[in-house]
């Protein structure tokens, strides 16, 4: 699994690519860690962080677990891009 960062006009942006299995799991669980813990404090500063463009089965993991409640997803980075305006 690839995981990269940039960030583009003040947009911190974070791509996972690739297949998620026993071998990258624990470098995505801690990826997504910091994500959570980023997003409370995001949150708390008035902030604003959007997920997008997941994958089916990534979306329903975060839709079932509550997360969409903290963490908005978008179907695209661009209706991503436009939340964050």
């Amino acid at each position: 699994m690839e995981i990269t960062q940039n960030v583009e006009k003040g947009i911190a942006c974070i791509a996972f690519k690739g297949r998620l299995d026993a071998d990258t799991s624990p470098e995505a669980d801690q990826t997504v860690k910091v994500l959570l813990t980023a997003a409370k404090e995001i949150k708390r500063r008035d902030g604003k962080l959007v997920l997008c463009a997941l994958n089916e089965f990534v979306k329903e993991i975060f839709e079932v677990s509550g997360f969409q409640s903290l963490i908005p997803i978008t179907d695209s980075v661009e209706s991503g891009l436009e939340l964050l305006s």
